[in-house]
C-alpha cells in the first residue's frame, strides 16, 4: 500500500471518528426521545423553561416531551398542574400557554410505532386550533393525554 493512500485512509478515520463523538456528544446534550415524568425532568429543561417566561416558580410540571434533536425550544410540550405549554422556535408565535378551562375540544390520534409520534388535536373556545406530537415510547403519551382529558373535565 503505497504511502498517500494509507495517508488518506487515517484521515478519513479520523474525521469519520470526531464527527461520531461530536454526534455524540450533542445528543446526549439533547432531550431524550420519550416523554418524562415529573422526577425525570431535568433541572435545566425547568430553567430554561422559567427563563423563557413559560412557567412560574410554583408550577408543577407533570410532562414533559421535546421533539427537539439538539435544543428543547425546537419543540416541546409540556402539562404542568396549571397549564398546558407549547413551545416551537420553528412557530410565528413561539409559546402557546393554555389553562385548562379554554380548552373545548380534546382529541388523540394514538401511533405505536417507536419512529412516529402519537398527536394530540385541540381546539380552545375562542376557536384556537392545535396539534401537537407526544412520543409513543413507554406508553407515557396515552398518559400525558389521559390527564390532560381529565383536567379538562375538571375545569369545565
Amino acid at each position: 500500500m503505497n504511502r498517500a493512500l494509507l495517508i488518506t485512509l487515517i484521515s478519513i478515520g479520523v474525521i469519520f471518528l470526531g464527527g461520531m463523538i461530536t454526534l455524540a456528544y450533542f445528543m446526549s446534550k439533547g432531550p431524550e426521545t420519550y416523554i418524562y415524568k415529573t422526577r425525570e425532568i431535568p433541572t435545566s429543561f425547568r430553567k430554561e423553561m422559567e427563563d423563557l417566561d413559560l412557567i412560574t416558580e410554583d408550577e408543577h410540571l407533570v410532562y414533559f416531551y421535546s421533539d427537539g434533536l439538539f435544543d428543547i425550544k425546537d419543540g416541546l410540550y409540556t402539562l404542568t398542574d396549571k397549564h398546558l405549554i407549547l413551545y416551537s422556535t420553528q412557530w410565528s408565535e413561539p409559546e402557546t400557554i393554555i389553562a385548562f378551562n379554554e380548552i373545548s375540544y380534546v382529541d388523540f390520534n394514538y401511533d405505536a410505532s417507536v419512529f412516529l409520534d402519537s398527536y394530540v388535536r385541540l381546539e380552545t373556545h375562542d376557536g384556537l386550533k392545535i396539534e401537537f406530537p407526544l412520543s409513543s415510547e413507554r406508553g407515557r403519551d396515552r398518559e400525558f393525554y389521559e390527564l390532560l382529558s381529565e383536567k379538562v373535565k375538571q375545569a369545565s
